[in-house]
């Protein structure tokens, strides 16, 4: 069974959990538990468990799909590392400057 997707590389991850959770019976193994699935392939982006869809993505002019694919296969060599610390929040602020007039 095949699973597509256009949605953050789900494709890859149903359609492994469905191979092994419910074609090779290994449900009890997966109930319950966290996992952290991420890169494995810099070369082919449908192996992925996470990412950007190519063809439903709004890429524009300044970073588009080959600076993606480049990007993946940075982070997968170990050249960039992506950090998925919650320790530490950005700061952020809002500044309002005009009034947009009343909502109706």
């Amino acid at each position: 069974m095949t699973v597509t997707s256009a949605m953050k590389s789900l494709t890859a991850t149903v359609n492994a959990r469905l191979d092994s959770i419910i074609f090779d019976g290994t449900w009890k193994d997966h109930v319950g538990q966290v996992e952290n699935l991420g890169l494995v392939s810099k070369d082919d982006m449908s192996k992925n468990y996470v990412g950007l869809p190519e063809d439903t993505t709004q890429w524009n002019k300044n970073f588009g799909v080959n600076d993606y694919k480049k990007l993946v296969a940075e982070i997968f060599d170990g050249k960039r590392k992506v950090n998925n610390s919650t320790d530490q929040m950005p700061k952020v602020s809002v500044k309002l400057n005009e009034r947009q007039g009343m909502i109706k």
